[in-house]
């Protein structure tokens, strides 16, 4: 239960507040001396996610060990998905557009939909080894696209562990200096859009309900307030500020349908 609670997509404080619950439980039913109770110990965390270079995640990718663990990489970082969302991804949620793709997610809010430019090449080639692929027929629609690849457990939905252990090595392997999990990638690319998204954007694309306070929270750390503060100072022209929070619009929000647009990594990889 406790690396299950661990592995899940929820923040630090969220999972100390189920250790002290635990905690406090197994203290009423085992008493005060049970070895038990050291691990369920809350902790003082630093409040602080680390950030994830968009270079860091290249990276990762680039020394992941197969086409499976490379397509997730890529596709929990690009979309921001939620490791349960990732988890529970089947190849029918994914339409292939002339322009890339897009991912129909079941979130806490429900379902949302994400497009994707980045990550294609990675789902094409992982989907040619794909357990489930046939040359002839193609891939099974309603098979799970990340599913472990052992002989054991060969063709089964993947485990918010083993996907979080995943990202953990790559991450490693990559000489990242940094812990990173699938919360980490997520966290990482909501600062990364939150300089380009307005806010309302940023609720739909990582199913946070409107009225969040967390695109507010991101808008913070990306420092794009600041940004256009000191262009003002060192007498930027408002217009062409202007003109590029436009531009950046252009790149994110369809004015006829306002459905959201592709926005893949600065440097989209082949």
């Amino acid at each position: 239960m406790l690396v299950e609670i661990e592995t899940a997509d929820y923040t630090p404080q969220t999972v100390n507040e189920f250790k002290k619950g635990l905690r406090k439980f197994f203290k009423w039913l085992k008493g005060e001396d049970w070895r038990g109770l050291k691990p369920l110990k809350g902790e003082k965390r630093d409040n602080r996610k680390p950030e994830v270079l968009e270079e860091e995640i290249l990276k990762m990718i680039e020394v992941a060990k197969n086409p499976r663990d490379k397509a997730m990489i890529s596709l929990l970082y690009e979309a921001g998905l939620r490791v349960g969302e990732l988890a529970t991804l089947k190849w029918k949620d994914i339409t292939w557009t002339d322009f890339g793709a897009r991912i129909k997610v079941h979130g806490k809010t429900g379902e949302r939909v994400i497009p994707i430019v980045t990550s294609i090449s990675y789902l094409q080639k992982w989907m040619e080894y794909h357990p489930s692929y046939d040359p002839e027929s193609g891939i099974d629609p309603v098979a799970y696209i990340f599913v472990n690849i052992g002989n054991r457990n060969l063709g089964e939905p993947m485990s918010y562990r083993m996907i979080d252990k995943v990202i953990k090595k790559a991450a490693e392997a990559a000489g990242v200096r940094k812990r990173v999990r699938t919360h980490t990638m997520r966290h990482s690319r909501a600062t990364a859009l939150a300089k380009h998204l307005p806010e309302a954007q940023m609720n739909q694309f990582f199913g946070w309900v409107q009225g969040s306070d967390m695109p507010r929270i991101y808008v913070h750390i990306s420092g794009r307030d600041i940004d256009k503060a000191i262009n003002r100072i060192n007498g930027s022209e408002e217009e062409e500020e202007r003109k590029r929070e436009l531009q950046n619009l252009s790149n994110v929000l369809d004015a006829d349908t306002l459905t959201l647009q592709p926005i893949g990594f600065v440097g989209d990889v082949p």
